[in-house]
């Protein structure tokens, strides 16, 4: 563990910085990680699972997300019953990808705030940059480009929906 690395603690929700992405796990205890993960090429077949600390990390910088109001005890106990009921469903970019599971298990929120920027960021060039752009029809590339934003939204909704159907159904705690 690289020396500015905190150590973790059962309940810490982890980020590890991959330069690109950021990629999410959640600190059970005893060196291991629960993460939605799998082969960068191969994301449809991600799985919830757990990994060392070190596969976590993989050499990178590795920051704890602070969380507000933690119930670390709890958190653990979300990440263990994911363990061993992992939702149905494949990954999805912005609607189940490893950051919702990893607040989930955190917080008891089914969120992403990496998806969520990257939808706001889609929108506000879409929506504001292309119509300054001088070109005839820039404003109309700008719609589209909204227009697209938003409906990647819509879409990715359905994902993170099936999560939250899993965990409703499932989830007694």
């Amino acid at each position: 563990m690289p020396t500015d690395t905190p150590i973790p603690q059962p309940g810490d929700e982890l980020c590890a910085d991959r330069g690109l992405y950021k990629h999410h796990g959640f600190y059970i205890g005893n060196n291991a990680v629960v993460q939605l993960g799998g082969r960068v090429k191969d994301k449809p077949r991600a799985s919830v699972h757990h990994v060392s600390y070190a596969e976590f990390a993989k050499d990178d910088r590795v920051q704890v997300v602070e969380q507000d109001h933690l119930d670390r005890a709890g958190a653990v106990r979300r990440a263990l019953w994911l363990l061993d009921n992992p939702p149905p469903m494949s990954y999805h970019l912005f609607g189940y990808n490893c950051e919702h599971v990893a607040r989930w298990c955190a917080t008891g929120k089914i969120q992403s705030r990496q998806a969520r920027d990257a939808l706001t960021v889609n929108s506000l060039i879409g929506g504001g940059l292309f119509v300054f752009v001088e070109q005839p029809h820039g404003w109309l590339v700008g719609l589209v480009q909204l227009i697209f934003g938003l409906l990647l939204a819509w879409l990715s909704r359905g994902s993170t929906r099936r999560f939250e159907q899993h965990i409703r159904d499932n989830w007694s705690g």
